[in-house]
């Protein structure tokens, strides 16, 4: 069965480059049917164009009052996500549907993943805890983890006009960077909506879209996970050192050349990626100061050192916070 790849970015030039890098690495991987086509749901179609003018693309215009309404009563933005899945639904009724998050690269063909959505089963990019696990967050967590555990635990939801529990025991989530869906799955948009309008009133927490999914995935379907073909980059610290990388990449010269040559090097930097990400002095300064702040002291000062070695001329901050963690140390014993 054919497949509609979906795409959606608005906003700054960066998290437009995000997506072109994304879907550059799809096409790499993955020979495009005769009939399929990527969708790209965007407020800057002209952006992507003098990039990927050789590919077949169907820009979606979406300006910011269509995002707004996309968005809901409560500003949601990963609502949007819903919303452009069922609008590419409608365009291609026909065609299974591969979601996938602009912050995602693919590094491996990935064909083999795709004959494998069907009535029986779908795809979510990867499993990430059952939904318990937020039980064991503090009560007013800035993240609201506990105010979803906790409404789940206690209050009913509507779904198309059934009055339900939906325990926190009875799902896991999976993350939503990429949905693969079949035809027979389309119907699940209504109550995905219902799920996380419901959730999100109460509990403000980020992530209620992804948990809708997850449940109604889960509920009717096999699900299956497809970390092993991409990189979902969804961590801050993490974009920022892609966003760099790209935008010294992504440049006039890089447009002009034949699709073969693009391909030959985002292959090439998607294996960069892979392999910089873990090791850049952003991510080895993040890991420095979290494992500070959980007292675990040796990591911390081996991070540390690993981000001096990477790169020696860190600012003044990072003196001081190996200095303020070294005291508290010290007063500790």
């Amino acid at each position: 069965m054919a497949t509609s790849f979906v795409y959606f970015s608005s906003g700054k030039d960066f998290l437009h480059n995000r997506g072109i890098f994304s879907i550059l690495s799809l096409v790499c991987n993955y020979s495009l049917k005769a009939d399929e086509r990527i969708i790209v749901f965007t407020d800057q179609p002209q952006y992507y164009e003098k990039f990927l003018s050789e590919l077949p693309i169907d820009y979606q215009m979406l300006d910011s009052n269509d995002i707004q309404k996309l968005m809901g009563n409560d500003n949601l933005i990963h609502r949007v996500k819903i919303g452009i899945i069922e609008k590419s639904t409608q365009l291609y009724p026909q065609h299974n549907i591969l979601y996938v998050d602009t912050d995602t690269f693919f590094f491996q063909n990935f064909t083999e993943i795709l004959t494998k959505i069907s009535p029986q089963t779908s795809i979510m990019h990867k499993f990430e805890y059952p939904m318990t696990f937020l039980g064991t967050y503090p009560p007013n967590d800035a993240d609201h983890f506990r105010d979803v555990y906790d409404f789940l635990k206690s209050n009913q939801f509507t779904i198309k006009g059934v009055t339900q529990y939906i325990l926190p025991e009875s799902f896991a989530s999976w993350n939503a960077g990429i949905i693969g869906l079949h035809p027979t799955h389309f119907e699940c948009l209504t109550e995905v909506y219902e799920f996380t309008d419901q959730l999100y009133s109460y509990a403000r927490n980020h992530a209620c879209e992804q948990y809708a999914f997850s449940y109604f995935l889960q509920k009717r379907t096999k699900l299956i996970d497809c970390e092993q073909y991409n990189r979902h980059y969804w961590h801050r610290i993490e974009k920022k050192i892609v966003d760099e990388f790209l935008a010294k990449k992504l440049n006039n010269y890089f447009a002009t050349l034949p699709l073969e040559e693009k391909k030959t090097l985002v292959n090439q930097w998607a294996k960069y990626l892979l392999m910089k990400i873990p090791k850049h002095e952003y991510m080895l300064r993040y890991n420095a100061m979290i494992a500070f702040q959980e007292k675990r002291y040796l990591k911390g000062y081996k991070e540390a050192i690993r981000t001096l070695l990477a790169n020696p001329l860190q600012d003044f901050t990072f003196f001081k916070d190996v200095a303020y963690y070294t005291k508290k140390m010290l007063l500790s014993k």
